[in-house]
């Protein structure tokens, strides 16, 4: 038998155990991440989770996000501004963002 090349499928590595669970930690993770933003929403009655979905859903176009969201484009900077600050979050830095898109997807995925 070669090396790398299962004969069978009962010799293929058991992939079937452990990466629920690696998903389930990825989601926790990921959802952590959000934790700050949701429980400002909670305690606030704001929707500052889902201003920064419909930003992400627009490619970070402010225009569009307010017109979707009904709202002036000065109130979405200005909640833009208030997300950055509760998650620490630089909107610039795609890394940074690449994460928060991550972690949204997860909470939806959660929910």
């Amino acid at each position: 038998m070669r090396r790398g090349n299962p004969c069978c499928k009962s010799c293929l590595p058991d992939r079937t155990k452990r990466p629920p669970l690696r998903a389930a930690f990825a989601k926790l993770a990921l959802t952590e991440r959000l934790k700050p933003l949701l429980d400002y929403d909670l305690k606030h009655g704001t929707e500052l989770v889902k201003t920064l979905e419909v930003y992400f859903n627009n490619c970070r176009n402010s225009a569009n996000t307010a017109r979707d969201l009904f709202i002036h484009r000065n109130t979405l900077l200005y909640r833009l501004e208030q997300i950055s600050k509760i998650l620490d979050l630089d909107l610039n830095n795609n890394e940074q963002v690449l994460i928060i898109q991550l972690a949204l997807k997860a909470l939806i995925m959660v929910k």
